[in-house]
C-alpha cells in the first residue's frame, strides 16, 4: 500500500490558520555549498510557542544546542526546545505546545525525513501548508557565462565552446522574506526576436523532494552561500551538463532565462549574446607612430598593419619601464580609435608608452607589445624608441635614463635620421631583408648606427655583416661575470658583464673577427667584443646591460661625434640632423632673452612657428606645419630639421 500524505496541515504558530512570514525556503544553499535547506524557515521571536501541525506521536526530541528539536510523526521543528511536559511515544494533537524557539528567532520546518524514512518534501507544494499567499515573482539579477568546468567566466557576451550558465536570483512574498532561493530554473536560445526558439527549453531543476547534498555543486555555483544563490542554469540535479554553441551558427542570440517560484510567479531575462568561432590567434602588434607633448597635453598615435582582426586597443604606462599598468583599453579604444591625447601630462617625470591590440574572440587575445616610447615634459620633446617587443624589457628605460635625446627605431626610418640605437638584447630573431636594405641605405647617405646583441649576430646575413660593419661572426660562448676592456678609440674603456640579462636568461657572447672595421672591445680572454667601421658600430653583447651604463654610453656618443647629447648639463652643440615629431626644445643662452628663431622650408620660404619659453629652454612647436625637411636658424644655432609624423 502507497500512502500519499497530500493533506492540508496548518501553520506551526499561533494564528495556525493565518499567513505568516516565510524567511527562508526549501532547498536553499546552506554554508558555502555545504547542503541543501531541507524545510522552510519561519521566523518567532525567542520563546515564542510552537504548535504542532499534526495529531501524532513524538518520535524524537533533543532540547540542547542551536540545532535544539523535537519531531511529531513526519514533521520535525528545529531550533525549538522541546516541551518539558513531553516524551518520546507521547502523543500530540494539532494545535498542541511543541515547545518554544532557542536564540536563532526561528522554527525550521521540515517535512518529512527521520527514523520513519519518509521523504523529505517541499512544505509549500499544493495540499500542505496552507494558507499560503505570495503574489511577488523572483528576480533574476545577475547573469554570468564560464567556460565549461571551470571558473573562467567571459569577459563579455561574446561566447564560443562549451559553456555553463549562472544566474544570481532570488524570490519574496507578500509577507516578508525577501532574499529567499526559488523554485525553478530553465533557459532557451533564442533568436534576437526573443520568440523564434533555436534550441529546446532545458528545464534545469526544481524542488518538489530534497535532493541528496552530493549533488549541491551542481545546482549552485561558487559566490553561493547562505544567503546569496548562484544557479547553474544549464545543469540538471543530478547531472553536470553544459550549453555547445556549436549548436547554432556563428551570430547573434538570445539567452532567454527563466525562473518561477512554486507558486507560479514567474521572472524572464533575454540575455543578448554572439556566438563568434573559436579563435587562438593575436593580432599583429602596433606601431606608436607620433609621440609628443605640447602644452602639456599628450598626444600618442599609433596604426596597424592588418586591422581585419582587431576589436580594439589597450594602452599600457609605467613610470620606470619594468612596472605597467592600463588604464585604457578596448572598450574606449576601438579599432580605428589610433589616437589618444591626456592633459594634464605631469611635469619632471619620465613615463613609458606600449599599446597592443586585442580581437573580437570570446576570450581577447591579446597581441605583443609596440615598440614602446617614453618621454619627458621637462626635457626635449625627443622620444625614446624601443626596437625589443618585450613588456617590461628596461633597456631602453637604463641606456636612455638622463640624456636629452631618444632615437628612433627602423619603424619610421629615413635617409636623414641622424643615428639609429638598435638594441636587440638576448634575442635571436635578425633584422628582415627589408629592413636590413633600410639600414644599409640609411648608413651610405650618412646615417649613424650601432648595432648591439648576442643571439642575433650568428643569424645576420655574413656579407651585410660585413658590408655594414666590417667584422664577421666567429662564434658564441657563454663566459660568466665577463670581464671587458677597450682599445683604439675606446682605450681606458673597462666593464664586467653581468651572467644573465634583465629577465634571467642566460647571455650568449658574440665573438668577432675584424675585416675592414678595428676592434675597440674585446673579452678578457682576447676575442673581439665591438667592432667599428667609419660611421657603425656593432657589438656583441648587449650594451644596455652593461651597469652603470655612463662611461660606455658616453664614449660611443663621443666616437659617433654626438657632441649633442649628454649625461651631464645639456651641451649647446646640435647635431647635424635634428629629428622632430611635433616640436624641438633649445637652450636659452645666459643673457636670458628669448632667441630669434626662423624656419624655412627647402625653397626659403619662412613658415609660421609657436615658440614657448619653459624656465631655460625654448620650446618650437612645428604643430600644422606639413612632414619635410627645413632649416632653422637662430643667433647660436644653424641646423637641418627632419619633421616626421
Amino acid at each position: 500500500m502507497v500512502i500519499l500524505f497530500l493533506i492540508l496541515y496548518p501553520w506551526p504558530l499561533a494564528p495556525q490558520d493565518e499567513v505568516h512570514r516565510i524567511t527562508g525556503t526549501f532547498c536553499e544553499c546552506r554554508g558555502e555549498r555545504d547542503h541543501f535547506h531541507n524545510g522552510i524557515d519561519i521566523p518567532l521571536t525567542e520563546n515564542g510557542e510552537v504548535l504542532s501541525v499534526s495529531t501524532d506521536i513524538v518520535l524524537g526530541l533533543d532540547p540542547s544546542g542551536a540545532n535544539s528539536w523535537i519531531r511529531v510523526g513526519r514533521f520535525a521543528y528545529v531550533h525549538v526546545v522541546p516541551n518539558p511536559d513531553l516524551e518520546v511515544g507521547d502523543t500530540v494533537h494539532v494545535g498542541d505546545l511543541v515547545g518554544v524557539t532557542n536564540w536563532l528567532n526561528h522554527i525550521h520546518f521540515k517535512d518529512g525525513g527521520g527514523a520513519l524514512g519518509t521523504k523529505v518534501v517541499n512544505p509549500l507544494l499544493t495540499g500542505r501548508l496552507s494558507p499560503v499567499i505570495d503574489n511577488v515573482a523572483p528576480t533574476i539579477a545577475e547573469v554570468r557565462f564560464y567556460l565549461q568546468g571551470t571558473n573562467t567566466i567571459f569577459p563579455s557576451n561574446r561566447l564560443t565552446g562549451c559553456i555553463d550558465i549562472v544566474i544570481r536570483a532570488y524570490d519574496g512574498m507578500d509577507y516578508g522574506g525577501w532574499n529567499n532561493g526559488v523554485y525553478k530554473v530553465g533557459y532557451q536560445i533564442l533568436a534576437v526576436d526573443t520568440v523564434t526558439p533555436m534550441t529546446p527549453y532545458f528545464e534545469s531543476y526544481w524542488f518538489d523532494t530534497l535532493p541528496n547534498d552530493v549533488y549541491i555543486n551542481n545546482v549552485y555555483a561558487p559566490g553561493s552561500n547562505t544567503s546569496t544563490y548562484y544557479y547553474y542554469v544549464t545543469n540538471h540535479i543530478d547531472k553536470d551538463t553544459f550549453w555547445n554553441t556549436a549548436a547554432v551558427t556563428p551570430g547573434d542570440y538570445v539567452v532567454g532565462l527563466y525562473v518561477a517560484d512554486i507558486f507560479g510567479n514567474q521572472d524572464t531575462l533575454y540575455k543578448q549574446i554572439t556566438v563568434v568561432p573559436a579563435d587562438t590567434i593575436a593580432p599583429h602588434n602596433p606601431y606608436i607612430v607620433d609621440a609628443h607633448i605640447e602644452g602639456g597635453e599628450l598626444y600618442l598615435r599609433w596604426r596597424m598593419d592588418d586591422y581585419s582582426d582587431v576589436l580594439g586597443y589597450r594602452l599600457y604606462h609605467s613610470f620606470d619601464g619594468i612596472h605597467w599598468e592600463c588604464h585604457h583599453n578596448e572598450t574606449e579604444l576601438s579599432v580605428f580609435d589610433t589616437i589618444f591625447t591626456f592633459e594634464p601630462f605631469p611635469g619632471g617625470l619620465t613615463i613609458y608608452f606600449y599599446v597592443t591590440a586585442v580581437d573580437s574572440s570570446a576570450f581577447v587575445n591579446e597581441s605583443d607589445p609596440s615598440p614602446w616610447v617614453g618621454m619627458r615634459y621637462d626635457t626635449p620633446a625627443f622620444t625614446i624608441w624601443s626596437d625589443v617587443v618585450a613588456a617590461g624589457y628596461p633597456g631602453v628605460v637604463k641606456f636612455t635614463e638622463g640624456i636629452e635625446l631618444g632615437f628612433s627605431t627602423t619603424c619610421e626610418l629615413d635617409t636623414c635620421t641622424d643615428v639609429i640605437i638598435y638594441l636587440k638584447n638576448n634575442e635571436v630573431g635578425q633584422p628582415d631583408t627589408l629592413t636590413q636594405g633600410l639600414l644599409y641605405g640609411f648608413v651610405q647617405n650618412g646615417g649613424k648606427l650601432v648595432f648591439s646583441g648576442s643571439n642575433v649576430l650568428q643569424y645576420v646575413d655574413s656579407s651585410w655583416l660585413d658590408t655594414m660593419f666590417g667584422c664577421k661572426y666567429l662564434s658564441d660562448t657563454i663566459i660568466p661575470m665577463v670581464e671587458l676592456y677597450g682599445e683604439a678609440e675606446f682605450a681606458g674603456i673597462d666593464f664586467t658583464l653581468p651572467a644573465t640579462n634583465w629577465c634571467g636568461d642566460t647571455l650568449n657572447l658574440c665573438m668577432l673577427e675584424p675585416t675592414s672595421g678595428e676592434p675597440i672591445l674585446r673579452y678578457s680572454t682576447g676575442d673581439v667584443a665591438a667592432v667599428k667601421k667609419a660611421n657603425t658600430m656593432v657589438f656583441g653583447f648587449p650594451i644596455e646591460e652593461v651597469d652603470p651604463i655612463d662611461t660606455l654610453r658616453s664614449r660611443i656618443f663621443e666616437v659617433l661625434g654626438l657632441v649633442g647629447i649628454s649625461t651631464g648639463e645639456t651641451n649647446t652643440k646640435l647635431p647635424r640632423y635634428i629629428i622632430v615629431r611635433d616640436c624641438i626644445v633649445l637652450p636659452i643662452e645666459c643673457d636670458g632673452y628669448l632667441p630669434s628663431v626662423v624656419i624655412y622650408d627647402v625653397l626659403g620660404q619662412k613658415l609660421p612657428i609657436s615658440l614657448q619659453r619653459q624656465v631655460d629652454k625654448l620650446r618650437i612647436s612645428f604643430r600644422g606645419i606639413p612632414p619635410g625637411v627645413y632649416f632653422l636658424q637662430s643667433p647660436h644655432y644653424k641646423v637641418k630639421v627632419l619633421l616626421i609624423r
